[in-house]
């Protein structure tokens, strides 16, 4: 069993059965222990090879979010610390702070305000983000937007900005069943972790 094999057996023993699962890019999702209350959403991501994780729900609002030594930390026994210590004696990533990745919306990305209402996969990606609670305001407050075709078609769009504004990541849902719900962009997972997720509400959920 190798390092990561291990990492994962440790998060999983702290989180229970884990959900989407990439392992070339280390990325993991589980139940968030403070945020999921038995709804399996899965909304909470750690990236084993850079060392970070997020609950795209309460990361922002319960601090849910850092270097995976502080989850680790919070959530293990001392078993599992000790064995975290070992597997993970100092936190490191692979980017440094002087490495730029510049992440920009799909080209297919729409916002609703410069589509025509009358336009199908508008109404129908409006009509999902309302049946999911999100509100107008929300929508132009936080520049949801969606694609109709292309990688992302069918998909609404979410970006997160830093602190300085800039685009560091976005979450694309598809709002038609039977297709994959998430697709993420391809971005380094300390920049995923980095910036402030836009929708911070404990209770909405796409």
């Amino acid at each position: 069993m190798d390092e990561n094999e291990a990492l994962v057996e440790l998060l999983e023993e702290i989180l229970g059965e884990h959900g989407l699962h990439y392992p070339n890019r280390g990325q993991i999702s589980f139940n968030c222990p403070v945020c999921d209350d038995d709804r399996n959403k899965h909304n909470l991501e750690v990236n084993y090879i850079d060392n970070v994780y997020k609950c795209w729900s309460c990361g922002d609002s319960e601090g849910t979010h850092g270097p995976l030594g502080k989850l680790i930390e919070i959530h293990g026994n001392s078993k599992i610390k000790r064995a975290y210590l070992l597997l993970k004696p100092e936190e490191q990533t692979k980017t440094t702070e002087n490495e730029k990745i510049i992440l920009k919306l799909p080209r297919e990305y729409k916002k609703f305000s410069d589509s025509n209402p009358r336009f199908i996969p508008h109404r129908e990606a409006l009509n999902y983000l309302h049946s999911r609670g999100i509100t107008d305001e929300m929508i132009e407050k936080f520049q949801i937007g969606f694609a109709s075709d292309g990688d992302y078609s069918t998909c609404v769009i979410i970006p997160s900005y830093d602190k300085d504004n800039h685009l560091n990541y976005f979450v694309a849902r598809s709002w038609v069943k039977g297709r994959v719900k998430y697709k993420n962009p391809p971005v380094a997972k300390d920049k995923l972790f980095s910036g402030k997720t836009q929708l911070t509400s404990k209770r909405t959920y796409i």
